[in-house]
Parts: C-alpha cells; structure tokens; sequence
C-alpha cells in the first residue's frame, strides 16, 4: 500500500466576515459580571461595616492584577490561555475595586458605619 504524505504548506485563511467573531470568541467578558455582582454585595455588606467592602476592593485589586498579568506578563502561565480576559473586564473590575475601597473609606471617614460587625 502507498504511503501518501500530507504537505506541510497550508494556506493563509481565507479573508471572511467571521474572522471577527473568532477573535471575540478568545475573550471572555465573565468577570465583568461578577465584579458588578461583588459590587453589589459589598453595597449591601457596608451597612454592617465598611471592613467588609474593603475586603472586596482587596480582592478585587487582585483579580484585577491577576488578570493584567495575563495579557500583558509572558512570563504568566495564563499568558499562553486560548481565551484571556478582555480588556472591558479588567476595566470593569478595577472600577469596582475603586468604587468599593470609596465605599469603604466613606463608611470609615464618617464614622456612621460601625469597624466591626455588632449584631444583636
């Protein structure tokens, strides 16, 4: 039986409308919306005290770094991921980080928020 070799050459893609499509597939816009759902949360846990919204700011500081070092950091094991995170959602996690360390400094500069958790 013959053995029939595959050429290594293969084309350039063809130039098509969903090219663009394939490149949005690679990003990912989840943690856009988890953030606001922190966000959400750290709303609601300031009114028990303003420690909890800057907990939330930290984390969200982090992820925020986490995932900068991903687009940006070659030295990054998540550098070389098939889909990374877009740049909206690191925008948007770093404006909920901000929003909720103001929260938390608000809280902890008027005072009207207890430090600590007292419940009765």
């Amino acid at each position: 039986m013959p053995v029939r070799y595959v050429s290594r050459y293969t084309p350039p893609p063809a130039r098509n409308a969903s090219a663009p499509a394939q490149l949005a597939a690679r990003r990912s816009h989840a943690a856009a919306y988890a953030a606001v759902a922190v966000l959400l949360l750290g709303l609601w846990l300031s009114s028990y005290s303003f420690l909890f919204p800057a907990l939330l700011a930290v984390v969200l500081l982090g992820a925020t770094g986490s995932f900068l070092s991903s687009r940006l950091n070659p030295f990054s094991t998540s550098f070389y991921l098939t889909t990374k995170p877009s740049w909206s959602a690191i925008g948007v996690l770093f404006l909920s980080a901000l929003a909720l360390g103001a929260l938390a400094y608000a809280g902890w500069r008027t005072g009207r928020v207890p430090g600590f958790l007292h419940l009765p």
